[in-house]
């Protein structure tokens, strides 16, 4: 999964660096991502350290939340795209978390995964963040972002 995760982001990265039209693309890690389970209430990406230096999060209302037996599911809509404190775009996207692993020799490994849209002025770009976090939704470190708007 964690493979997949890795040529898709760098699949999609490739497209929004060549985009002519972006305004702006930015790369990071580190932070943190929650994901609530309750309708309404925010996916949060917080503390995003940009390589450019700057910050960026992202709060993102829950539209659907689905926790089935290997995976969990979210859709987000209206959502905020912060960028050095002031807001930059509206987001909207979905969410997975999985976890694989967890036998005897092999601990388990938990990843929430954001893919989603940035709208700013008429052009709308990418959103991707991978988190590592524990066994039971708890939040995770962001160990991928990148945003175009």
């Amino acid at each position: 999964m964690k493979r997949m995760f890795a040529v898709c982001l760098g699949l999609l990265c490739g497209l929004a660096v060549t985009n002519v039209h972006a305004q702006k693309t930015v790369f990071g890690s580190g932070g943190s991502l929650n994901a609530p389970t309750v309708i309404g209430q925010n996916i949060t990406i917080a503390g995003v350290n940009l390589r450019n230096g700057g910050t960026a999060s992202i709060s993102c209302p829950v539209t659907f939340a689905y926790q089935g037996r290997y995976a969990w599911n979210w859709a987000c809509a209206h959502g905020t795209l912060t960028y050095d404190g002031s807001n930059v775009a509206t987001v909207q996207g979905y969410m997975t978390y999985a976890c694989s692993g967890g036998g005897r020799y092999s601990p388990m490994v938990c990843w929430h995964t954001f893919f989603g849209s940035a709208t700013a002025n008429g052009f709308t770009g990418i959103v991707l963040a991978a988190a590592k976090g524990g066994a039971g939704n708890v939040s995770g470190t962001v160990t991928a972002f990148t945003a175009t708007w």
